[in-house]
């Protein structure tokens, strides 16, 4: 976690970051787990303080987190949607350009060796001729 945090601070887009949302809302959810409630209470020393800052800003009175989720109306499952919110358009885009890639060496693999098969062939041809012609030359 304070390792995505760093990451997330030196990005400079905290309060947008679904990430960000996400990792709020999983301190929320687990904050009853024994680990959980001991990492938060080191995060704070040792995390980068515009990231410090930003999260305790988002707190309420009650010591519940203010920031809206950004949920549209109906998710059940917040865990789901925040995964498929963080993951979506960037890996798709990837999983786009590496089909290409894989593609194009794939292309590029098979005509190079097509043009060998073709320049044996060629090479056995003239053997065959060069052989006829000797052949017809001997006799």
């Amino acid at each position: 976690m304070r390792r995505a945090a760093m990451f997330l601070a030196s990005k400079g887009r905290l309060s947008g970051s679904p990430a960000l949302v996400y990792a709020r809302h999983l301190l929320k959810k687990y904050s009853n787990v024994p680990s959980v409630v001991e990492w938060e209470k080191t995060f704070k020393s040792a995390c980068d303080k515009r990231l410090s800052a930003e999260i305790e800003s988002g707190r309420s009175l009650e010591g519940d987190f203010g920031f809206t989720l950004g949920v549209p109306n109906g998710v059940e499952d917040l865990d789901d949607y925040f995964r498929q919110k963080i993951n979506g358009v960037r890996v798709s885009r990837v999983g786009l350009s590496m089909k290409e890639i894989v593609h194009r060496h794939v292309d590029e693999a098979f005509q190079y060796s097509t043009a060998k098969i073709e320049s044996l062939m060629d090479l056995e041809q003239i053997k065959v001729l060069a052989w006829r012609s000797w052949m017809m030359a001997i006799r």
